[in-house]
């Protein structure tokens, strides 16, 4: 959720042959931005990170006059690669989103590669023992150097209320037009 007012949100219109479970959402306030709320799952035809890229390809026109921000459960790591079509695999969602200016606020402040995280975001089947970093918040390049704090939450904290982790981002963005109303920052959170 994007958690801090006056943003207020409106669902967008899923454009036609987008894969379910990849939701627009139009962000307004002090900030303005599209929001593109992410489960990718496996009972659809595009499955995982195959259907992130359709999307990703299939909103392209968005990406070009929006800034946009893509969070939620990928189901994706570049440790996957090799399961996946190179044209549509981990990496190539990372080139994709690169070439419309978006990088992962994760990777940006904690300076880890893709496929190497330390901090794990899903612990399969709820074992602390199977642990992965799938869930993720893209948002425009431009922005990363804004970003005041990620955490991800720890194992203990959220062992029974989930097996995915929350990944939260804090921005301080401010609009030209917001700078002079003390309405900064922004949080994120996946």
């Amino acid at each position: 959720s994007v958690s801090k007012p006056p943003l207020r949100l409106r669902w967008l219109p899923t454009l036609a042959n987008v894969p379910n479970f990849v939701v627009p959402v139009e962000v307004t306030g002090p900030i303005d931005f599209t929001l593109f709320a992410v489960w990718s799952k496996t009972s659809q035809r595009y499955r995982y990170v195959q259907a992130v890229v359709r999307a990703v390809e299939t909103y392209r026109k968005t990406f070009a006059v929006s800034a946009c921000v893509l969070l939620g459960d990928f189901n994706s790591s570049a440790k996957w690669d090799n399961q996946h079509p190179s044209a549509s695999n981990h990496s190539a969602l990372i080139t994709l989103l690169a070439e419309h200016g978006l990088a992962s606020a994760y990777h940006c402040f904690i300076s880890e590669a893709q496929g190497i995280e330390s901090r794990p975001t899903y612990y399969h089947r709820w074992n602390e023992h199977s642990p992965f970093h799938i869930d993720c918040c893209f948002l425009p390049g431009s922005w990363a150097e804004q970003i005041t704090h990620v955490e991800v939450g720890g194992f203990d904290d959220w062992k029974g209320l989930s097996d995915h982790r929350p990944v939260v981002v804090d921005i301080d963005l401010i609009s030209e037009e917001a700078a002079d109303t003390d309405a900064g920052g922004v949080g994120i959170l996946t």
